[in-house]
């Protein structure tokens, strides 16, 4: 009967142990998927390379003006330098392809090319620091240390700053609070992706 008792107690105890240990797997899975998520968002943005097929779309006008020819069939112009080369990063401008003003606008203009999702902007007339999302959706970051956390100690580099005749090209959205609020980034990620066109 004793002996009974012991093994029973000893179920009670090891179903008890076993219990805490699936919730505390659980408490640390729930904790941690945000984390897993930014940095897979923000390793997504750091290891991206625009291939030839990408680059092979790029037109060059006679005023040193660069476009993107997209699905849609229009040509995309960006508006400056930094928004080139948050997608084509130091890709030598003089080697893309060049077209006369007059073939130029034979293709309908679609509109301006935006930053890079994942890139982080900012405005000098604002105080916010912005992560892109796709399509010049923008979100402000509340708390920097989110920053620092996933894009390290050096993060400021990844700033474009943009002067604010530029920032209507963007639409800005719910506050970044947290790292499970990261937007989705893809490490293939197109212009035409971007927008929506493919």
């Amino acid at each position: 009967m004793a002996f009974s008792k012991r093994v029973k107690k000893y179920w009670v105890f090891a179903l008890s142990a076993l219990i805490i240990l699936v919730v505390l797997a659980v408490i640390f899975l729930v904790t941690s998927l945000p984390a897993r998520h930014a940095k897979k968002e923000v390793s997504a943005y750091l290891s991206y390379q625009a291939s030839e097929q990408e680059y092979a779309k790029l037109a060059i006008s006679e005023n040193n003006d660069i476009y993107y020819y997209a699905a849609d069939g229009k040509r995309y112009v960006f508006p400056n330098a930094d928004v080139y080369k948050s997608w084509f990063g130091s890709a030598q401008i003089e080697k893309i392809k060049q077209e006369d003003i007059n073939t130029l606008y034979k293709t309908a203009l679609g509109g301006s090319v935006t930053l890079r999702p994942g890139t982080l902007l900012k405005s000098a007339t604002l105080l916010d620091t912005f992560v892109v999302e796709k399509n010049g959706n923008i979100r402000p970051v509340t708390d920097l240390k989110i920053l620092i956390k996933y894009y390290g100690n050096d993060w400021e580099q990844y700033i474009v700053e943009l002067p604010d005749y530029y920032f209507s090209l963007y639409q800005i959205g719910k506050p970044i609070k947290t790292a499970g609020d990261f937007p989705e980034i893809s490490a293939d990620i197109t212009i035409d992706k971007d927008k929506g066109l493919n």
